[in-house]
């Protein structure tokens, strides 16, 4: 029983320090690409994870940068 409790908090830990990280990942690519401010900065974040969050963040970024323009007035 203590094993699956310890499983249990060790995944819970994981999820966490992914979550922190995919919302670094996000302001960073915000302030680079100077979307902090545009109100459709949500929208292109949603757009860019679902098509590349599979292949991983960098894939993230790649699609951030191709559907930036069309969110920029």
């Amino acid at each position: 029983m203590e094993a699956k409790q310890a499983k249990r908090e060790a995944l819970l830990l994981q999820r966490q320090q992914e979550a922190k990280e995919t919302a670094d990942f996000k302001l960073k690519l915000e302030k680079k690409y100077g979307t902090s401010d545009n109100p459709k900065r949500f929208i292109l974040w949603d757009k860019a994870w679902d098509h590349g969050h599979s292949s991983g963040l960098g894939e993230v970024e790649l699609y951030y940068s191709d559907f930036l323009e069309l969110v920029m007035d």
